[in-house]
């Protein structure tokens, strides 16, 4: 049985391989030796990168061919297969006919197809080129097939890194890709997030409540990326949170100028450094009346931009990360 998997694996590898013209490989293929990183690959943000519904409803109000240089990168030489799997096998392993393996590849490997070893796949520098880009000037947006960059990062997540504590000894792939993992866990994945922040709201007088968001173990801000990102802490009346009495957003805010865009406010959890290793934003939230009693808080991450929202399934517009009870201050003693 083994070895006739084994001679299976081989004949898929190479009909791959050597079919001419060049055929494009699909994940699938890839999954004849590696399973274990096809199905989990399968699963992931990074396959659903052109097809989920926050980039599909963003893209097809704005189409820019620009965008699927990251979302879709093989798509304009390879066609609509590479389209519909996004950032697949091939765009990080595979140049020419030659496999690139973040490890020194084995004999057997060596056996089925060309492989080198590629010290970079284990970098941060590797995912930067779609984790850290410019917002475009406004002017050549209107040509979808033409980036202009502005100077101010869309996506700052590299450099944001690069100036914490965790560079260089702690590459992004250490926390998105534990033992190796193509499940890629970010800012989706409710285990994640919920492991990353610690949330602690309390009321500061009779009309103010002070909100604090910290992060543990985070090699960046929180949140990161697109700028439409962001966490709300939502003040209820009550427990299923059918009154909302007030709100505070950790986010990073843009406005448009003439030509570019320029940063109005920046709330998030910025990240760590070695004097602040677990750092921390606090917002206040004035309210119009006195705390009720059963007030309660929750802290929600919104995924999408909010003007997308109305046309998503649940689970693309939010998350929720956290939620408590409020305490009421102490009333003085008559």
């Amino acid at each position: 049985m083994g070895k006739k998997g084994g001679l299976s694996r081989t004949l898929v590898v190479v009909a791959v391989l050597l079919v001419s013209p060049w055929a494009y490989p699909a994940g699938e293929d890839c999954g004849s030796c590696h399973s274990r990183e096809q199905h989990a690959w399968a699963a992931s943000r990074h396959a659903q990168a052109s097809l989920n519904p926050t980039f599909r409803t963003a893209f097809e109000a704005g189409p820019r061919a620009w965008c699927l240089t990251c979302h879709a990168p093989l798509s304009a030489t390879q066609g609509a297969k590479a389209l519909a799997e996004g950032v697949s096998c091939e765009v990080c392993h595979l140049r020419g006919r030659t496999v690139l393996s973040a490890r020194a590849p084995t004999a057997e490997a060596l056996s089925l197809h060309p492989v080198v070893e590629e010290p970079r796949l284990r970098t941060s520098d590797f995912c930067a080129r779609c984790h850290q880009f410019d917002v475009p000037l406004r002017a050549p947006m209107e040509h979808a097939d033409r980036i202009v960059p502005s100077g101010l990062p869309a996506q700052d997540t590299f450099s944001e890194w690069r100036a914490s504590s965790f560079a260089p000894s702690t590459p992004c792939q250490d926390c998105h890709m534990p033992a190796g993992s193509h499940a890629f866990a970010g800012g989706h994945d409710a285990t994640l997030v919920r492991k990353a922040l610690e949330v602690e709201v309390r009321a500061d007088g009779a009309t103010r409540v002070l909100a604090t968001v910290r992060s543990r173990g985070v090699g960046h801000a929180v949140p990161t990326g697109d700028p439409f990102r962001r966490l709300r802490l939502l003040l209820c009346a009550d427990v299923e949170c059918t009154r909302v009495l007030g709100s505070a957003v950790f986010a990073r805010g843009l406005e448009p100028t003439a030509r570019a865009y320029r940063v109005v406010q920046d709330t998030r959890i910025p990240p760590p450094t070695l004097q602040a290793p677990s750092p921390s934003r606090t917002l206040e939230i004035p309210l119009a009346a006195p705390l009720p009693p059963g007030a309660t808080w929750r802290l929600v991450r919104h995924h999408a931009d909010p003007r997308h929202e109305p046309r998503l399934p649940p689970g693309e517009v939010s998350l929720e990360v956290a939620r408590g009870t409020l305490s009421l201050p102490a009333q003085p003693t008559p």
